[in-house]
């Protein structure tokens, strides 16, 4: 999951400077600059083809056992030069089975998520408070069982207190899961982004059947 908290939303973007390359299957699902909006530029993130090291799934402090079955992943940022709204898509691949457990485990995560502060996953990111609230997805083209929510994290970086609000969504397609997360900008900017390319998103899954 991509904040602004410990992931250093600003740090991630700046340093995502390499341009999606066509050798992995996952390229035909990541979503495409012109499926975000009119000027957004995709970048891979720094370590977003690899599935070793990297962390797809942290949240609540819950321990994801679909990540060990993971088999490929490939995570891109979407910027717009003048707009503070950005935008990361995450599309991962798993062993049979391993997409649905995934978003099983989503799930148990948000219903068991602690109020205090939990440890990250994810190596420098101090420990978060989150609060989720479920969105409904009626009307909005999304695939059969996505999982739309408003997470708010909070924590101390580097001495001081900061909190984030971002909007993520999680659709899968057989074996294959993809991650939307929106940040940035105003809340309900935020929110329109995440509707509207996760139905794009829905569309590349669908495609991939």
């Amino acid at each position: 999951m991509v904040t602004s908290i410990g992931v250093a939303t600003g740090a991630t973007v700046a340093s995502a400077t390499n341009p999606a390359g066509s050798g992995s299957s996952l390229q035909r699902v990541v979503l495409r600059p012109s499926q975000v909006g009119r000027g957004y530029v995709l970048k891979v993130i720094p370590g977003g083809r690899s599935v070793q090291g990297q962390v797809t799934l942290d949240m609540c402090g819950f321990r994801f056992g679909s990540e060990d079955r993971r088999t490929e992943r490939l995570q891109a940022v979407y910027v717009r030069r003048g707009s503070k709204l950005a935008l990361s898509n995450e599309v991962v691949s798993y062993r049979p089975g391993g997409a649905e457990y995934a978003m099983r485990e989503v799930v148990q995560a948000i219903r068991t998520c602690p109020r205090q502060p939990v440890p990250s996953a994810v190596r420098g990111v101090p420990s978060l408070s989150y609060r989720i609230a479920l969105l409904s997805s009626a009307g909005k083209r999304l695939l059969r069982g996505a999982i739309v929510m408003r997470v708010t994290v909070s924590g101390t970086l580097r001495g001081k207190k900061k909190t984030d609000t971002t909007f993520v969504v999680y659709q899968r397609s057989e074996d294959i899961l993809s991650g939307i997360y929106v940040y940035g900008g105003s809340l309900k900017s935020r929110r329109e982004l995440a509707f509207a390319a996760s139905a794009q998103s829905a569309r590349n899954l669908k495609r991939h059947l």
